[in-house]
């Protein structure tokens, strides 16, 4: 009876947890996405980046796989966009840097969800829009300087 009662209680735990909001999501799709325009022709040109490339972008999708708690989904966004700053910077010259383009996406995914906090949320979704404004400024200038 006792360990039923357990087990109850904890899929009622688990109910009552909230999952990824969808705001949160959108930004997560938007790291998951932001390194795939300039790292598809690196990967077609350098076929030695593909491991690096396939490895990293597993890792940026983490936090899809933990969208159903957002207690996970919002810890993997943090430990993973703080993580991708040094992975960028350091591993550079297997061409990572292009995920540091994904590293804002993650942590402005972090603080996007208005159910805790409204303010917070929409002030984190203009400062995202500034984001993708910055990414894909950043996209034109490697077109214009790499072709």
């Amino acid at each position: 009876m006792v360990a039923m009662t357990a087990v109850t209680g904890a899929s009622e735990i688990r109910r009552t947890e909230k999952g990824a909001h969808p705001w949160q999501l959108g930004l997560e799709l938007c790291a998951l996405l932001a390194p795939l325009p300039p790292g598809l022709p690196m990967v077609v040109d350098i076929p030695l980046f593909i491991p690096v490339f396939i490895f990293t972008l597993i890792v940026v999708a983490i936090p899809l796989l933990q969208r159903s708690r957002q207690s996970s989904f919002r810890t993997a966004c943090l430990a993973i966009g703080l993580g991708l700053l040094p992975w960028g910077l350091f591993a550079w010259m297997f061409g990572s840097l292009i995920f540091v383009l994904s590293s804002p996406f993650l942590l402005l995914a972090y603080f996007a969800d208005p159910r805790s906090d409204s303010g917070t949320a929409k002030t984190v979704l203009g400062l995202a829009g500034v984001t993708v404004a910055g990414v894909l400024w950043v996209y034109v200038w490697m077109w214009q300087t790499f072709g």
